[in-house]
């Protein structure tokens, strides 16, 4: 499973970080990284919802994620 994402930065877009969790299979947020994807494989058939969020450069992270 492949996930892409990108967030909005209208003053300085390539300064976002993002951070991720699948949950029903992690228990901790990613560490803050420049990547735009994620991507899973072999996952146990199971109930998952993945959670990403933006962040800037001062480490201040968007209390609004997406979700799916």
């Amino acid at each position: 499973m492949d996930f892409e994402f990108t967030g909005l930065h209208y003053q300085n877009p390539s300064s976002l970080k993002y951070t991720w969790i699948l949950e029903g299979l992690e228990d901790k947020w990613s560490p803050l990284s420049d990547k735009t994807n994620a991507t899973y494989i072999n996952l146990p058939p199971a109930n998952y919802t993945f959670r990403v969020k933006a962040c800037t450069e001062q480490n201040n992270c968007s209390d609004n994620m997406a979700e799916f």
